[in-house]
C-alpha cells in the first residue's frame, strides 16, 4: 500500500483512469485505489505484483507526483508521510511490530510482553534463529526480558552449534532448502553462484565446486536484494594440515565468518565446529569432524539429545558420571605419585647430582608445597605463612646480631674516656 494525498492520488490516476493504466502496462503491477476513510486525510493505492514490480511502480509513482503537484508539494507529502509512520511506530504494541518477523513471533511477542523496539530487534535477526527462540524461550526465575537478552546473546555467541538442531527441527537438516556437502581434498572446495552451462569460469583441476542458487531473471538489483552479492568465486575453503580454513576470494564485498568480515588480503581464516559462514544472504553452517563422529553426532540428534546445550561428547559423558568422578575428571585424574612430583620439580636425584643441605632443604620445601597445593590451598597457605614467619625471625636474629657488634665495638672507647677523665 502506498499513502497519497487526496490532490496526489488524483494526478497518479489522471482522466478516467488514464494514469493508472499507463502505470500497470509499463510495470506490470495490479494498481487498487482503496476506498476513503472518515476522519483521514491520507488515501491508499494497493500495488499487486513481484518486488521488482513492486519498486518499479512506486519510482513512477513518485515522477508523476513530481510532475503533477511540483517538488515543493512533493517534498511536503513525503515529509507528511514520514512523520505520520513515525508516530504510527510509537503508537505500535510489541506484537504489531512482530508481524514483520516469521510466523509465531508476533504470538511470542503478545505473551512475553515484549515493546516494539525489542520486537523490531527480533524480527530483523534471521529466520532460524527467530523460529528457534519462538520454540525454546522459556523462563523460569528471572522477568521475561532480562531472560530474553541473556538466552540472545548466548545464541548469538560463535561457534553456533545449535544451529544444527535448528536444520532438524525445522526438517531441513537433508531437504530442500539445506543441502549437506562433504568438503575434502588437497585442492579444497569455491563457494559462489551457480554457473550456466555457457560459463566459462570453471573450477581448477581437482577443484570442488558448491554453487549458490541465484535467479538471474530477477534482474542484477532485484536479485542482489532477494539473494544478496554473491560473486562467481566468492570465497574457498581449505585444508592445512589438520584444521580447515575460509578465504574470500575478492576484495569488495567480503566473507562473514562468525560474524566478522574478511576479505581476500586478509588470508585464510581458520574454521571451528560450529562456525557460520555468510556469502550473501546464505548461511553455510560449518561440522569439522571425522565421518563416523559426524555421523554418530547426527543420529544422536535424531534421539532427541540437544548436543549444544551440553557442550559434545565429553559433557554427555560427564552427566553419566557421579559428581566425585566428575570433579577427578576436572581436575586431571587421580593425584600424582611423589616421584612424578620430583621429576616436575627439578629430574631425579641421579641427574641433579650432589647438593647441599640447604639445597635438599629448599627442595622439600617446594616438593610438600606443590603437594598441598594440588591436595588443599588452605595447607599450602599454612606452610607458606610458617616460612615466611621463619625468614622474618632469621633477619631479626642477624639485625639483633649486629647491634650487638657494634655495641661492642662502641663500649671499649666509652670505658677509656671514663678511665681519663677520672685520672684527670
Amino acid at each position: 500500500e502506498v499513502e497519497l494525498s487526496t490532490k496526489a492520488l488524483a494526478c497518479v490516476i489522471g482522466k478516467g483512469g488514464a494514469g493508472v493504466k499507463d502505470l500497470e502496462q509499463r510495470t506490470g503491477v495490479t494498481a487498487t485505489a482503496q476506498p476513503p476513510v472518515e476522519g483521514e486525510s491520507m488515501r491508499r493505492l494497493l500495488l499487486e505484483g513481484t518486488r521488482a514490480q513492486i519498486v518499479e511502480a512506486k519510482a513512477m509513482l513518485e515522477q508523476n507526483v513530481v510532475l503533477g503537484l511540483g517538488e515543493k508539494a512533493a517534498e511536503r507529502m513525503q515529509k507528511h508521510a514520514s512523520s505520520e509512520l513515525l508516530a504510527r511506530k510509537r503508537a505500535e504494541t510489541g506484537a504489531e511490530a512482530a508481524r514483520a518477523g516469521v510466523a509465531g513471533l508476533s504470538a511470542f511477542a503478545e505473551t512475553w510482553g515484549l515493546k516494539a523496539v525489542m520486537a523490531r530487534r527480533l524480527a530483523r535477526l534471521d529466520a532460524m534463529l527467530q523460529r528457534y527462540l519462538v520454540r525454546h524461550f522459556k523462563p523460569l526465575k528471572a522477568k521475561p526480558m532480562n531472560a530474553l537478552r541473556a538466552y540472545l546473546t548466548a545464541l548469538l555467541k560463535h561457534p553456533q552449534r545449535w544451529r544444527l538442531e535448528a536444520l532438524w527441527e525445522d526438517g531441513e537438516l537433508d531437504g530442500e532448502i539445506c543441502e549437506t556437502v562433504a568438503v575434502g581434498g588437497e585442492a579444497g572446495a569455491v563457494v559462489g553462484r551457480q554457473r550456466g552451462a555457457l560459463d566459462p569460469q570453471g573450477g581448477a583441476a581437482g577443484e570442488q565446486l558448491l554453487e549458490l542458487e541465484v535467479n538471474d531473471a530477477l534482474g542484477g538489483r532485484e536479485a542482489a536484494r532477494t539473494y544478496g552479492d554473491v560473486q562467481p568465486r566468492h570465497c574457498k575453503l581449505l585444508r592445512m594440515g589438520r584444521d580447515y580454513y575460509a578465504w574470500a576470494q575478492e576484495s569488495q564485498i567480503g566473507t562473514v565468518v562468525d560474524g566478522h568480515k574478511y576479505r581476500e588480503h586478509d588470508g585464510p581464516v581458520p574454521l571451528r565446529d560450529g562456525s557460520v559462514l555468510g556469502v550473501g544472504k546464505y548461511l553455510l553452517y560449518c561440522e569439522v569432524d571425522g565421518e563416523a563422529a559426524l555421523q554418530l553426532r547426527r543420529s544422536r540428534l535424531v534421539e532427541g539429545e540437544r548436543l549444544w546445550k551440553l557442550g559434545g561428547e565429553g559433557a554427555r559423558e560427564a552427566g553419566e558420571r557421579g559428581p566425585k568422578e566428575e570433579e577427578e575428571a576436572l581436575c586431571g585424574g587421580q593425584e600424582q605419585e611423589p616421584q612424578d612430583e620430583e621429576a616436575l620439580c627439578g629430574g631425579p636425584e641421579g641427574d641433579s647430582g650432589h647438593s647441599s643441605a640447604g639445597e635438599e632443604e629448599e627442595g622439600d620445601g617446594e616438593g610438600a608445597a606443590l603437594e598441598e597445593e594440588e591436595g588443599g590451598g588452605e595447607a599450602a597457605a599454612s606452610g607458606g605463612r610458617k616460612r615466611k614467619r621463619q625468614e622474618e625471625e632469621e633477619e631479626d636474629e642477624e639485625d639483633e646480631g649486629d647491634e650487638e657488634e657494634k655495641a661492642g665495638e662502641e663500649a671499649p672507647h666509652d670505658v677509656g674516656q671514663g678511665k681519663r677523665e677520672d685520672a684527670s
